[in-house]
């Protein structure tokens, strides 16, 4: 049987025995010189050139074109995201009512399906409309800075 002067025999050991399990699964040598740790170095800020994005990703998702503001001889990827068939065609919607045309002469990209692709450069500053010829609803613009 164990008495409370048998326990401290018994406990004090034990004890000793986990605080060297533990410190020596920490994996740190307690004789080891600390070593500094590296700070993070700020991002670096990008000049002017690096912010002129001369490639835009547009996607063509849940029925939505979306509309976009880039920098003249940007080029527009739009890439059709839904199940469904879609264009990108500049001009006015017929939607719009006596106005809407579509201006083909500008870009039409034809149908393209899930995952298809369709690109288009920007070489004049503008503001030009865009629709979807499938789903005359589905408009947006592609405004064109200096």
């Amino acid at each position: 049987m164990l008495t409370s002067r048998n326990r401290r025999w018994v406990l004090a050991p034990t004890a000793a025995v986990l605080v060297l399990v533990a410190a020596a699964c920490s994996g740190s040598d307690p004789t080891a010189t600390p070593q500094p740790t590296a700070s993070p170095r700020p991002a670096a800020t990008p000049t002017a050139e690096a912010m002129e994005q001369t490639t835009v990703m547009a996607e063509i998702a849940n029925f939505t074109q979306q509309s976009l503001t880039v920098k003249k001889g940007a080029t527009v990827i739009w890439t059709n995201k839904d199940a469904a068939p879609h264009t990108s065609t500049s001009g006015v919607s017929p939607n719009a009512g006596p106005v809407g045309a579509p201006d083909t002469d500008t870009w039409n990209s034809g149908i393209f399906n899930q995952d298809g692709t369709f690109s288009h450069t920007f070489d004049q500053v503008g503001t030009f409309p865009y629709f979807c010829t499938a789903h005359p609803f589905m408009t947006a613009t592609v405004t064109v800075t200096e």
